[in-house]
């Protein structure tokens, strides 16, 4: 099974909605396992987000998310400033900082991908934009005996 969705560049106002779309269409997919994942979903979004719209002066931010039979993919693509090939090895490091910020988002999202039996990396260049995806396998129900 193969189900693509792709949202739109979005106002700063219809974003949260978008955000939260994408987190019930991947929650039903995924997360049926976790007690925590919606939540913790969120945090992981809302850190790409913020980094793709903190970066993205001109141009636009796309989320991108498709479903196979065993996992989910989720990509926030924009095309921003970009990231130098020079910092793409540690930036999930703790205190990977850029102006203002503290450096924690990208490792605490790579701390949850991870918790979930996931993985996320980051590819981008300099000029061009960023694309941050993570993937997450696909929670597979258990038939119900009796």
């Amino acid at each position: 099974m193969f189900i693509p969705m792709e949202l739109p560049t979005v106002a700063p106002l219809q974003a949260v909605w978008y955000l939260l779309v994408a987190v019930l269409w991947i929650g039903f997919f995924v997360l049926e396992g976790f007690d925590f994942g919606a939540g913790m979903l969120m945090q992981v979004l809302s850190n790409l987000l913020s980094n793709s719209n903190r970066h993205t002066q001109k141009g636009e931010i796309t989320i991108r998310a498709t479903v196979s039979d065993k996992q989910v993919k989720v990509t926030v693509l924009d095309t921003g400033e970009g990231i130098s090939t020079a910092l793409l090895p540690n930036i999930f490091g703790r205190g990977a900082k850029s102006a203002n910020r503290t450096g924690l988002g990208l490792s605490i999202s790579k701390s949850i991908i991870e918790s979930m039996g996931g993985r996320i990396y980051i590819e981008s260049e300099l000029g061009k934009g960023t694309a941050a995806s993570f993937i997450l396998p696909v929670y597979q129900r258990q038939e119900e005996e009796g």
